[in-house]
């Protein structure tokens, strides 16, 4: 019997999109999203058609620094049998440099590939897949990783959505934040009517703000009670 992605994978609050970077040494590395409400089956599409083998021949081939050795061993070697007059040495090497330059085009052709393939499905999840807040928020979401790590070891998927609501919450927590300009114009003691009519909308945009604040840490509150063991497992 199969089991499906969707039911196997436990959510994780951070998702590691493949990246490939060039130069003189290229490679895969990974950048750092949120998921936000992707289905496990859309992730997949991330390591649909990868070969590991082949991804690491592929950054071996395409690195400048590495294929450097090979072009100036292929150049000397034609020069030597040049000189020498050696038509077959010159045949043998023209032809291995010649399945070397192949090698790189193929290879830089792979890599085009899978890295249109991981933007297109990034791109396509763009309101579900997130890149990671700059701001505090960054520390709650680790704390919600943190938490539900601990829950899933013990309890498998019981608080996955619950983690998921607390994600959503912690990323919204400043739709309602007022401008700096407007909570500084709210303290002030002006009376005349622009800061009046502007004092009004900044503190019931900071009492909005409040909330989205403290829901927000409510949740990241409840993951963390229950990771340890201040919840029942099961919601």
């Amino acid at each position: 019997m199969t089991i499906s992605s969707a039911i196997a994978r436990p959510y994780s609050v951070f998702v590691e999109v493949p990246q490939f970077h060039g130069g003189l040494f290229a490679l895969q590395d990974s950048e750092t999203y949120i998921d936000r409400d992707v289905t496990p089956g859309q992730l997949d599409a991330f390591s649909t058609n990868d070969n590991r083998i082949k991804t690491i021949l592929a950054c071996l081939a395409t690195s400048i620094f590495l294929g450097l050795f090979p072009m100036a061993f292929g150049m000397i070697s034609v020069l030597d049998a040049l000189v020498e007059h050696n038509l077959i040495q010159l045949s043998w090497v023209l032809g291995l440099i010649l399945a070397w330059v192949l090698t790189i085009v193929v290879s830089h052709k792979y890599i085009s590939r899978r890295q249109k393939s991981y933007d297109e499905t990034t791109a396509a999840l763009a309101q579900r897949l997130v890149p990671v807040p700059r701001d505090d928020r960054r520390g709650d979401l680790r704390r919600i990783q943190t938490a539900l790590t601990t829950i899933q070891s013990g309890h498998g998927t019981a608080y996955d959505d619950r983690a998921r609501e607390a994600v959503a919450a912690v990323l919204d927590q400043n739709l309602h934040r007022p401008h700096k300009k407007h909570l500084i114009i709210a303290d002030s003691a002006a009376r005349d009517s622009d800061s009046v009519a502007i004092r009004t909308r900044a503190l019931a945009a900071k009492a909005s703000w409040s909330g989205d604040v403290a829901k927000a840490e409510h949740l990241v509150l409840e993951l963390e009670d229950a990771a340890a063991g201040k919840a029942p497992a099961k919601v």
